[in-house]
């Protein structure tokens, strides 16, 4: 069930609701990124299916997610319906236009062979392993991340997506033939002010990361490992599967702000990583300052499909940890 709690309009309101994931649920069938999330993640989001529970989403949730598919769909259409009349915008030589072909039934040598949005599926044990690419150039995939600037400057989802790739690579290895992947950021919050302020903020919206790939091998022994553990916990109860860890619940270390002047609420005088070097500077400067405790928030689980049910997420809720 859909709630629209914040009252959007129609017209948004309709874009949110509206879903054309083409990915239809079906027993031990796993995501390329869905393999990525945790064991309890994807074993409780595995109950919910099998019994049908419901929970309630409010619409506002899934703006990141239709933000995202929005894109892809655009870049999708632009590809199919308008790359003759971008190309040629760009000043691309009609020879070098003739030589693209999309979504081709057979890889020409002599020709620029694309791919986009192309489902491949493939069998592991009792498991079926489905994945979904954005783009494939000439053999390297790549991936669209609309995103914030946090994680292109800190890269903390760098191994995330070099494993989404490889597996995308273990799944098509015909079409997915280059060792490295590039990851395509499109920044959701970038602002040009900050280009000069900040250290290693990306000077335009749009970046280009390239990562290796795990090799066919390793990627194969980490997807078996991965849906073993899986199929070892299917049907335990929650209390009986391993905790998320803070990685992977995406929660932020704690932090200690000191504010040298105790009446001021904006920007600290400086943040620190213990509490016990933050009162070692309170002392230094007479303590007339103060100290505010940023408990390190989770963000998964506001994303996680098996939240519903999940007792370690209720747990965050209940520490102020979790907004839901």
């Amino acid at each position: 069930m859909l709630t629209n709690m914040g009252n959007i309009s129609l017209p948004i309101a309709v874009w949110l609701a509206a879903d054309d994931y083409d990915l239809v649920a079906r027993p031990n069938v796993i995501s390329a990124t869905g393999i990525l999330k945790p064991i309890k993640c994807i074993v409780l989001t595995q109950t919910i299916e099998k019994t049908k529970l419901d929970a309630d989403i409010d619409i506002q949730d899934l703006i990141p997610s239709r933000l995202g598919t929005a894109i892809h769909n655009d870049i999708e259409h632009a590809w199919l319906n308008h790359r003759i009349q971008a190309l040629t915008a760009m000043g691309v030589p009609k020879h070098i236009q003739d030589k693209i072909r999309v979504n081709p039934k057979e890889i020409d040598p002599d020709c620029h062979n694309i791919f986009i949005e192309q489902r491949v599926e493939k069998q592991l044990g009792d498991f079926t392993i489905s994945g979904k690419y954005d783009f494939v150039d000439d053999g390297r995939v790549k991936d669209v991340k609309s995103t914030g600037v946090y994680n292109w400057i800190h890269g903390g989802n760098d191994d995330k997506y070099a494993w989404q790739g490889s597996i995308y690579r273990w799944l098509d290895p015909k079409v997915i033939t280059d060792d490295v992947m590039d990851v395509e950021y499109v920044f959701t919050d970038w602002k040009a002010l900050d280009v000069k302020k900040e250290k290693n903020y990306p000077p335009i919206r749009v970046m280009t990361r390239t990562l290796p790939l795990k090799s066919l091998p390793e990627t194969e022994h980490f997807l078996r490992t991965k849906t073993q553990a899986v199929a070892r916990y299917l049907g335990q109860a929650e209390t009986s599967l391993p905790r998320c860890t803070p990685e992977e619940v995406w929660q932020r270390p704690t932090t200690w702000a000191y504010y040298k002047n105790p009446n001021i609420t904006g920007r600290a005088t400086k943040l620190f990583n213990n509490e016990h070097e933050a009162l070692a500077r309170h002392g230094a400067d007479g303590r007339v300052g103060r100290i505010e405790t940023r408990l390190g928030k989770v963000k998964f689980c506001s994303y996680c499909p098996g939240r519903p049910i999940c007792q370690q997420a209720e747990g965050y809720v209940q520490q102020g940890l979790l907004e839901i």
